[in-house]
């Protein structure tokens, strides 16, 4: 599993979002051109066709500590 995640166009941040997706689900939401996602960075809506997203994978177990 993981989450969908782009990149805030007004900061340049990257925002990982609480939208738990697995890879087929986010190809597509691509082909389906979701129309609008909230961005927790600028607080304004954002079309998701317009930005660079990707899938952000999430582990199941935290990274060892170095």
């Amino acid at each position: 599993m993981g989450v969908l995640a782009f990149v805030c166009p007004a900061t340049g941040k990257s925002v990982f979002t609480d939208l738990e997706i697995d890879q087929s689900i986010y190809s597509s939401i691509l082909k389906n051109r979701l129309s609008h996602m909230h961005c927790s960075e600028c607080g304004e809506p954002h079309q998701l066709s317009e930005v660079v997203s990707w899938f952000a994978e999430i582990s199941d177990t935290p990274p060892e500590a170095a």
